[in-house]
Formats: C-alpha cells, structure tokens, sequence
C-alpha cells in the first residue's frame, strides 16, 4: 500500500492490520504503515515461533509498536488462527505501562467470557474494543446467502452494504457479484434490520480499486 485510504467513516480512522514471522519484518511493517499515513496499527501475534505467556507477547508487542510511537496500537486476538492461545484479559493488565500507544483491542475470538472480562475491567481506560467473529454473524443470513451461492465477490458484495465503505470488485479472475445476488442480499438484509446504508446502489458498490 502506498499511501492509507481516507473517509473510511470510522471514529478510529483507517488501521493497518499487521503481523509477520519475524518481530523485525513486523517492525518493517509497522513503519512503513506509519509512513503512508495510517490512524493506527492493529497486531497480531508470530504465529510460527510462538509466545509461550503473556509476558512472551507483551514484549513482541511492545517492540513492534515502539517501530511506529506516534501510531496509536491495538492488539488484534485472532488465536483461531495464530495458535496464541494468552487471554486478552490478561494481557490488558497494566499493558500501558509497557505500551503508552496501546489504545484498544480486536477481538475475534468465541471466548465471550475472555471479552467481557477484557470491557468490564477497563472502563476506566477508554479502551476501543472491536469484536468480529464471523460464527456469530446472523445466521439466518447465513443460510440465506449459502442457498444464493457465496464466495469472495459475494463477501465484498455484501461488506459494502453493510459498512457503506465500497470495497471494489474482486481481482481479476474473479467477477464481480450479479446485480441480482446483491439486489437479493440487500433486500433481506433490510428485512433483518441490519442494513444501515441504502444509498448505496450497483453503480457505488464498486467505485474503490
């Protein structure tokens, strides 16, 4: 990415969403977002030599975000797939001490006890905590969609209604979704109350590259 996209309409601005094998490409990683002009870094954990506890994943962190001090940082906890099982809630302790950047967490876990937990115990921090798990989307929809056909062009299809940020059509070999798949996933996204936007029409969905 040369330069970070603007007007994304997000109170924490446009966040770049980093991670690597090596704590130095991660660093790399993290300088060069600063550079473009993220609002932030999100970070997950080395997923191949692993943090063994919290203490282990503090310290990467803290490294990683000292690459980048003028970026406020955020811990993004996808153990599903870094393997980094250490309990958000756990590493929230204290961990401004360490990380004076560190302004929140994305949460993408099944643990809802872990991010309670995480929210209840730092009120007083004014923590952003982002939560995504794509198992607790409505499923409903879901089954909706799976009968429609889903796939890549339809996830950016359907991200696009949903955000109101146009996600650009797929890359080449891909097509882009049919205007009757997103005609149809708009329509019950209405349905279930869950469509916010409704400017947003075939012409705009694809506007961004």
């Amino acid at each position: 990415m040369a330069t970070a996209p603007s007007g994304w309409g997000s109170p924490l601005g446009c966040l770049a969403t980093l991670g690597a094998l090596s704590l130095k490409e991660s660093q790399e990683l993290a300088k060069h977002a600063a550079e473009i002009g993220a609002d932030g870094i999100a970070v997950i954990a080395p997923f191949f030599l692993k943090p063994q506890n919290k203490d282990d994943l503090t310290a990467f962190l803290k490294e990683v975000a000292a690459a980048a001090p003028a970026l406020p940082f955020y811990y993004y906890h996808i153990p599903a797939l870094t393997g980094v099982k250490s309990r958000a809630e756990e590493l929230l302790d204290g961990i401004q001490e360490k990380i004076p950047t560190f302004q929140g967490l994305k949460f993408s876990d099944t643990d809802l006890l872990d991010f309670g937990q995480c929210v209840d115990q730092n009120r007083q921090l004014q923590f952003a905590f982002l939560f995504g798990v794509d198992e607790f989307c409505i499923q409903r929809f879901i089954n909706f969609v799976i009968k429609l056909g889903f796939g890549v062009l339809q996830t950016k299809a359907i991200m696009t209604l949903v955000s109101g940020i146009p996600m650009g059509p797929p890359r080449l070999p891909l097509q882009r979704a049919s205007k009757e798949f997103i005609d149809n996933a708009e329509a019950k996204l209405k349905s279930l109350g869950f469509l916010s936007f409704t400017d947003l029409k075939n012409g705009n969905l694809e506007t961004s590259s």
